[in-house]
């Protein structure tokens, strides 16, 4: 009897333990916290059950079967919510069932209730005692049944790790029922201490299930708190040894009550000095036995940016790469293919060949984006977890990059039939998005290579083509050039003529025209001045691309100059009614200039004003000098122009968006003109505008030009 209180007294303590590294593993995870509270109340049980046995009179024997009652029915009620849980099942009215739990197991501890009394050893229970036993046999029934659902409904690593508690489970739920309940109820107390006991089922299969199939991902806080077991009994066998083997037997005589504190001291600093090394070399052992397939993640990843930084081309580095995630994870075979518009361009493999790659292709097409692990897809309605277990494979990663889907990457299961664990998903997830963007610029490389050879040959093709061209194109703008020259010269001489008859009839030398003939006729004078700037801006913009553009500078008086035009381009503000004011300057200093190309020059700014002011308005030309410059500026209230367009207002041949609803008669080479004759005399063009507020347009010209 005492060697089985033993056994269950140490069952108790595993039972904990492994309740206890399971909470410390993940305290928030429901599942964590399920098995602690399942496991901490199956010690509780057993404890009971031993103490039952070792009772010293049967009032302290009764108070310890009545806890045993309450602690069987929380541990049956625990066991059904950790099957739901595990097998992923949500219970229907789990409030309702928890308060009707709690219940069950308030009830059975309340004296009286479920037993009387306990004679010689034997309870004396209740007719409630078959109820109970029903009820105990229906929560460890229905979390059985769960489990079986479970383990039916899973796939993969899920499915092992249920199969393996499934297994220590039901072995422990059938002894318990047979030992601690139908065997009693019959009145048969001999056997009770046997139920308990085939606690150690469980114990086994869960650490089983953790170190063959990862449940709890518990390994290595195992193996740590291994090594530090083993770590410590050494030090302790050590000391024993220390004092029992050498120290007493030799020097028996010397070591008495009076030295012994000397001997101590020493064997201390012998522990601390040896503690850490011992440590060391048994985590190093049980690594090797309980990790002996392990890797460093971040040694991989090293190695793989290694092989990104140094290859450049496709298939050796796909090569590579794959040679390296295979001696990390060691799976069967791994293949990558790439693809573009869902055809191969570049597939490699390694190891063992694996099966129905294209067929997967098409099922997979680009809609995927994440990785997908066959262990984790459920059968049901799952059409594609078939493809993957009669093709061998075990994991399937699409090669994204933010702007392309390059193909996949197809893993087979383990050499070792063992599943992948959350740490091998993670490499390959992190592997994959490393080696997609190398893909990818190696795939950029290799078509630029391929087109550069291509280039090569139609480039020196095109080069021909092109000095052909040239030369044609050449020879076509001089005699455009050519053309616009003789043609705006040939136009000036009878525009010059018109000009001067319109002047003479104005002037009244054919006699007296009435009001409405003198409109008539200022309106063509105007427009025949305007006919002969455009056609000087033709001409000058002629002589700038053939080099012929030359500056005729004579002393003048600006000031005049101006006034000049103003009275030209009255008449054309008076029909438009816009006020055109100029205060023609007392006394202005003589500069030398291009008289003709400035009188283009202002006639564009003024004109324009005129255009682009909206009736009843004003432009007012200032003309200013002071030392060094001679400033002319012309504003006006016109339309202005629109601020995104203002960087190209002095460009050929642009005009602004509002500019060509007002005037679509415009030829937009006034302003490049007017700022080509301000440089070539030294000066700078003064622009300053804001939309629908009006506009300055003007420039400065050295004095001593």
């Amino acid at each position: 009897m005492d060697v089985m209180v033993f056994i269950l007294y140490f069952t108790a303590i595993l039972t904990s333990l492994l309740g206890i590294l399971v909470i410390m593993r993940n305290a928030k995870g429901k599942t964590h916290r399920l098995f602690f509270a399942l496991s901490l109340a199956i010690s509780a049980w057993i404890i009971s059950n031993a103490m039952f046995a070792q009772a010293p009179n049967c009032k302290i024997a009764y108070i310890v079967a009545l806890f045993s009652y309450s602690f069987a029915a929380l541990t049956a009620t625990l066991f059904l919510f950790f099957s739901a849980d595990l097998s992923e099942v949500t219970l229907k009215n789990q409030k309702l069932t928890i308060i009707l739990a709690g219940i069950f197991v308030a009830a059975s501890a309340v004296p009286g209730f479920l037993a009387t009394n306990v004679t010689n050893q034997e309870i004396n229970t209740t007719p409630f005692i078959l109820a109970y036993a029903l009820g105990i046999t229906g929560l460890l029934g229905g979390g059985l049944i769960l489990l079986f659902k479970g383990l039916k409904t899973t796939r993969g690593q899920r499915r092992q790790q249920l199969g393996a508690v499934l297994i220590g489970l039901s072995c422990s739920v059938i002894g318990g029922v047979i030992f601690n309940l139908i065997l009693p109820i019959q009145g048969n107390y001999n056997y009770v201490l046997l139920g308990p006991a085939f606690s150690i089922l469980f114990v086994l299969t869960s650490t089983y299930a953790i170190f063959r199939h990862r449940l709890f991902d518990l390994r290595s806080t195992i193996v740590r708190f291994v090594a530090y077991c083993m770590s410590l009994l050494t030090i302790l066998i050590f000391y024993a040894v220390a004092i029992y083997g050498i120290i007493l037997p030799l020097f028996g005589s010397w070591v008495n009550a009076n030295n012994i504190d000397f001997v101590y001291p020493i064997l201390g600093i012998l522990m601390a000095i040896t503690f850490q090394p011992i440590k060391r070399f048994f985590r190093v052992v049980t690594k090797a036995i309980f990790f002996r397939n392990s890797y460093n993640t971040e040694k991989v990843i090293d190695s793989l940016g290694n092989i990104l930084v140094r290859e450049i081309d496709v298939t050796r580095l796909l090569k590579k790469s794959e040679q390296l995630l295979g001696t990390a994870v060691k799976p069967t075979g791994i293949e990558v293919v790439v693809t573009k518009d869902q055809q191969r361009i570049h597939s490699v493999q390694h190891g063992r060949q694996l099966k129905r790659i294209d067929e997967l292709l098409v099922s997979l097409g680009t809609k995927t984006h994440s990785i997908i692990v066959t262990d984790y897809l459920s059968e049901r309605g799952e059409p594609l977890y078939h493809q993957l277990v009669s093709a061998g494979i075990a994991v399937v990663v699409p090669l994204i990059t933010p702007n392309a889907n390059l193909g996949y990457l197809f893993i087979g299961f383990k050499a070792s039939g063992d599943a992948f664990t959350d740490q091998d998903i993670d490499l390959i997830r992190i592997f994959t998005d490393e080696l997609a963007v190398a893909v990818q610029n190696a795939l950029r490389y290799e078509e630029i290579s391929r087109f550069n050879i291509t280039l090569k040959d139609e480039v020196e093709s095109a080069t021909s083509q092109l000095r052909e061209s040239n030369h044609k194109l050449q020879k076509l703008d001089e005699v455009k050039d050519e053309f616009i020259s003789m043609a705006s010269h040939q136009l000036r001489t009878p525009l010059t003529g018109v000009k001067g008859y319109l002047s003479m009839v104005l002037e009244g030398d054919a006699g007296e025209i009435s009001k409405e003939q003198r409109h008539l006729l200022e309106e063509a004078y105007s427009s025949a001045q305007r006919m002969v700037y455009l056609i000087g801006d033709f001409l000058n913009i002629s002589r700038l691309q053939t080099g012929k553009f030359i500056l005729e500078e004579v002393p003048v008086n600006l000031a005049n100059i101006v006034h000049e035009e103003v009275e030209q381009l009255q008449a054309a503000a008076t029909m438009r009614s816009i006020n055109l004011i100029y205060h023609k300057p007392t006394h202005f200093p003589e500069v030398t200039l291009d008289d003709g190309k400035i009188r283009q020059v202002l006639m564009n700014f003024i004109d324009n004003a005129i255009f682009y002011s909206k009736p009843d308005g004003k432009v007012v030309i200032e003309l200013t000098s002071n030392s060094r410059d001679i400033i002319l500026q012309v504003h006006d209230d016109g339309i202005g122009v629109p601020q995104d367009e203002r960087h190209k207002v002095f460009t050929k041949f642009f005009r602004a968006s509002n500019a060509r609803k007002v005037r679509p008669d415009g030829t937009g080479i006034g302003l490049y003109m007017a700022k080509k004759v301000v440089a070539a005399h030294g000066g700078s063009i003064i622009f300053e505008t804001r939309e629908n507020k009006g506009s300055t347009f003007g420039f400065r010209l050295p004095l001593k030009h």
